[in-house]
């Protein structure tokens, strides 16, 4: 990470930002995966691929249509993005708004 970020630093300060954004997504997060899913919380693999494969690549769409000024592809990426997440986790999602009503009702 810290070399995405020299790297960039020698380009332009926007470059600092794309850089350490393909780091994160590229490096960092394929490490906690393994290390944090998989090794410590015990996941499979196919649930750990399942869940997150999807997110990584649309999130490495996104990263470089931003970079190369793809708009219309970017607009579109998000929008998938967005469609994924409201298809996969709409069980979380209801769970989520559920308790935050009963917060708030408890809370009146």
């Amino acid at each position: 990470i810290i070399l995405a970020i020299a790297a960039g630093a020698f380009i332009s300060y926007v470059h600092v930002l794309i850089f350490y954004t393909i780091a994160i997504v590229c490096v960092d997060i394929p490490i906690v995966l393994y290390y944090g899913f998989k090794k410590s919380f015990g996941y499979s693999t196919k649930v750990i691929l399942n869940f997150w494969v999807p997110k990584l690549g649309l999130s490495t769409v996104m990263i470089f249509s931003v970079w190369l000024g793809f708009q219309w592809f970017t607009i579109g990426s998000v929008l998938l993005y967005l469609t994924h997440l409201l298809i996969k986790q709409r069980d979380d999602i209801r769970k989520t708004y559920s308790f935050i009503l009963k917060k708030m009702h408890f809370s009146n």
